[in-house]
């Protein structure tokens, strides 16, 4: 199945996952899943349904229930007693599924089913496997999020993935199919790699990444790049992230359709950058720049790093930084907005111990 969620026995733990903010509210929801079931109860237990938007009132419940080691797939509306498959499925097999929802106008006459696959979505809708009538069950009043539980009463281990939430059949066949995702680094520079099998209404994809270590930092975007509409084949894609400083990266995908809608790709391991081996102060950029610019400098160690700026005559202008910086890589970014235009030097001075470093460079203001 890929990067996958085992959802066990052992721990009780229910999740919900926002897909749509505000939820549908008419029509049908459709939330199509992969599951590959490892163990299941005879009794039977739900693992999985649908919910509104931050609310735990779920709907359409899916059970697995264990018969003579084959496996029945179920579903209920609310909590009723489901109604169940023939025991057809087998275990440690990965099957595609999709809970469906439909608003019905009235109190209490919305409707739930099942369809169930054993390997990709056909292009029109068929007769669902399974499909709830009216009942007691209150209805949702809106749909938005998908709901997962573990070690609920009679719960299955089984393992998820490719979970995918729509509005209609047409969009419950996955716009790209990622093959491959990797990262290469190059000095400061990251080289992503990511490949597709088959791709559908796919307008592209942007690129984003977040500093390692603390799921609060921000993702930023750091690029976009161009998908090739809808073909039955294989393409590759690449896109290089430059001038980054030391330190842990994590990067995603966010593939968009032509509508709208977009799904995350993750890669799998963080990225790192590392430390330089020799001292070294890059040509400002931009340059000629008005009235800010930016330059990168290399440290293999730690020491005392001193930059100014001079004019043409030599008169020092101005102190950018002056103070002690761990070895890696590095960027300041300062502005001359003070003072008219010509020509300017900048130095770098860096000092550790007995040794010292000294660079000088030229560069443009142009008011």
């Amino acid at each position: 199945i890929g990067r996958a969620a085992i959802l066990d026995t052992t721990g009780i733990e229910v999740l919900y996952k926002t897909f749509r903010y505000p939820g549908y509210t008419t029509g049908s929801v459709y939330v199509s899943l992969m599951i590959n079931v490892k163990n299941a109860n005879p009794a039977g237990g739900y693992f999985a349904g649908i919910s509104p938007v931050q609310s735990a009132n779920s709907r359409g419940h899916v059970y697995i229930k264990d018969s003579s080691e084959r496996i029945a797939l179920g579903i209920a509306k609310g909590f009723e007693s489901p109604l169940y498959t023939p025991a057809i499925y087998s275990k440690n097999v990965t099957y595609l599924i999709v809970l469906k929802y439909t608003f019905i106008a009235g109190s209490s006459n919305d409707s739930v089913g099942l369809f169930v696959f054993d390997n990709t979505l056909p292009g029109t809708e068929p007769i669902p496997n399974l499909k709830t009538a009216s009942n007691s069950s209150p209805d949702l009043n809106n749909v938005g999020s998908v709901s997962i539980y573990q070690s609920i009463t009679n719960s299955p281990r089984v393992v998820i993935d490719g979970i995918y939430f729509r509005n209609s059949w047409d969009d419950q066949v996955l716009p790209v199919e990622i093959i491959s995702f990797n990262a290469n680094v190059y000095k400061r520079d990251v080289i992503l790699n990511w490949a597709t099998s088959s791709e559908s209404n796919n307008s592209g994809f942007e690129i984003e990444k977040r500093v390692a270590g603390n799921l609060e930092n921000v993702w930023m975007r750091s690029g976009f790049v161009k998908g090739n509409g809808t073909t039955a084949l294989p393409q590759y894609y690449s896109i290089t992230d430059k001038g980054l400083n030391t330190g842990r990266y994590q990067y995603r995908l966010k593939q968009i359709d032509y509508n709208g809608n977009f799904e995350y790709y993750n890669l799998e391991n963080e990225v790192e950058i590392g430390i330089p081996d020799e001292y070294y102060i890059s040509q400002n950029y931009p340059n000629p720049f008005n009235p800010s610019t930016k330059i990168d400098f290399d440290l293999p160690e730690e020491g005392f790093v001193n930059i100014k700026i001079y004019d043409i005559n030599g008169r020092e202008i101005k102190t950018i930084l002056n103070e002690f910086k761990a070895g890696g890589y590095h960027t300041i970014e300062f502005n001359l907005g003070e003072v008219t235009s010509g020509i300017y030097f900048y130095e770098m001075i860096v000092s550790l111990n007995n040794e010292t470093f000294v660079e000088k460079r030229k560069m443009i203001l142009l008011k």
